[in-house]
């Protein structure tokens, strides 16, 4: 509840920045893993590389961009596991919102480099293809983050960042007529983000 209402508080700060840019992305996340802490040791399961869509209203002011985005994450599934291995996690997406803070570098009158920060709150969509009558899965949305830089070249933009959606999955099983909880435990599903997009605003008076 609390990022929930972190991530209202943002949005609305968001809004009254007046956002004059928008700026629409396509990518492709690679290297995702979901993974979780399990005393001391790194369990999950690698994904496969799947494509996401972007669409962010940015305000500049001088060298600084703030504004919000939002992303689909398309469905990823798990990498085939070794031998006769079987994930209780099945395909899953999220649909992040955020808010985003860069800074531009300027280099010449046509590209400039930007280090890019995201931070919000991600939905996931979850399917556990191992449910059965006297076991159930549920999950649950949490932080978003994402950190990188950009390349702009007039209004195209090519982004490269490091991207994190933590979500909590809970476990139950039916026990003497009743659900009661197995297990509950963080995972974060991370990868690195290329994407290519194109920044539209007000033509710039001369």
């Amino acid at each position: 509840m609390k990022h929930l209402l972190g991530l209202l508080l943002l949005l609305a700060l968001c809004g009254m920045l007046a956002a004059t840019d928008l700026r629409l992305l396509v990518g492709l996340d690679a290297a995702g893993e979901t993974v979780k802490q399990n005393d001391g040791f790194i369990v999950g399961n690698a994904n496969i590389i799947v494509p996401t869509v972007s669409a962010q209203f940015e305000n500049k002011n001088k060298n600084l961009i703030h504004g919000f985005g939002v992303d689909y994450q398309f469905p990823r599934k798990n990498v085939k596991l070794p031998g006769d291995g079987q994930s209780n996690l099945g395909n899953h997406s999220y649909i992040p919102v955020y808010g985003l803070l860069s800074y531009n570098f300027l280099s010449t009158d046509k590209i400039s480099t930007e280090v890019i920060g995201q931070l919000g709150y991600s939905f996931p969509f979850f399917e556990f293809p191992n449910n059965d009558d006297n076991e159930r899965y549920s999950v649950k949305g949490g932080l978003f983050t994402g950190l990188g830089f950009g390349i702009n070249n007039n209004n195209l933009t090519l982004n490269v960042l490091y991207r994190v959606n933590t979500i909590r999955i809970k476990n139950e099983e039916f026990v003497h007529n009743a659900w009661e909880e197995d297990f509950a435990s963080d995972y974060h599903t991370r990868q690195f983000n290329v994407s290519l997009g194109y920044r539209f605003g007000p033509k710039k008076q001369k």
